[in-house]
């Protein structure tokens, strides 16, 4: 591989080691998480992870805490605990609006449940509220996008435990922001 590779695209490992470099107790390793970015800070919720490490078994573990990457600062904050908390989950959808995040549905395999809940996180007073539809809303579903165009979410796809109704529907959720 190019030099000019190698410094773009470094391998994973050494991406993954380069992470404890930096200050602060860093997220716990996991897959199908979310990172987004609101400001500066990178926040990351969910996914799965292993009570053993970096690899599958039974012993699953479904974060529901929000952790935060500082960019100007490349460190990781210690942050209190929000009192109401969405359950864990993976391969749920994130995007921010207003300088807040929003999470929507994913899957708990501990649970063995498909959510489709929408949940709001402020970072300024770092707490969750619990968005409630007007009238009904996507099914549960794990695995979709959500796209935040103007102030509208564009939801599609996605899987479900009922594979026979269609979930390549698309959604226009418009009345989340009012």
């Amino acid at each position: 591989l190019s030099p000019l590779f190698s410094r773009l695209c470094p391998s994973p490992l050494s991406s993954l080691s380069s992470l404890s470099l930096f200050p602060g107790t860093p997220a716990r390793w996991r897959d199908f998480h979310s990172a987004t970015i609101i400001g500066t800070k990178m926040f990351v919720f969910g996914g799965r992870a292993d009570r053993f490490g970096p690899f599958h078994s039974s012993n699953e573990i479904y974060c529901n805490k929000i952790k935060v990457f500082d960019t100007e600062t490349n460190s990781w904050l210690n942050t209190a605990t929000a009192q109401l908390l969405p359950d864990g989950r993976r391969s749920h959808s994130a995007f921010s609006y207003n300088g807040e995040l929003y999470i929507f549905g994913g899957y708990n395999a501990r649970l063995d449940r498909h959510f489709n809940d929408l949940w709001k996180f402020n970072p300024e007073a770092f707490s969750w509220k619990k968005v409630e539809p007007q009238g009904k809303g996507p099914c549960p579903r794990r695995r979709q996008c959500c796209c935040l165009v103007g102030d509208r979410i564009i939801l599609f796809g996605g899987t479900r435990t009922q594979p026979s109704l269609s979930h390549n529907v698309l959604h226009k959720l418009t009345s989340v922001f009012t």
